[in-house]
């Protein structure tokens, strides 16, 4: 039975195409808190940010993990 990507070409090309998704995706998250946030708490905005970005991802491979079982 194939896989969702029968060929190695549509798999690169779905890579790229994710890949690009994902920046597009994380770069206006930034620019959207930045934006939001009052200038004089932007700073500690972005200090939070980018822990629970960061732990968000290592959270979500554990759930994913966990899942998978």
């Amino acid at each position: 039975m194939p896989a969702v990507m029968p060929t190695h070409i549509s798999f690169i090309a779905m890579r790229a195409v994710v890949g690009a998704t994902t920046m597009f995706f994380l770069t206006g998250a930034a620019t959207f808190v930045q934006l939001a946030a009052h200038p004089s708490v932007r700073g500690r905005v972005l200090a939070i940010y980018s822990p629970v970005l960061l732990g968000g991802h290592a959270c979500g491979g554990l759930l994913q993990g966990w899942l998978a079982e």
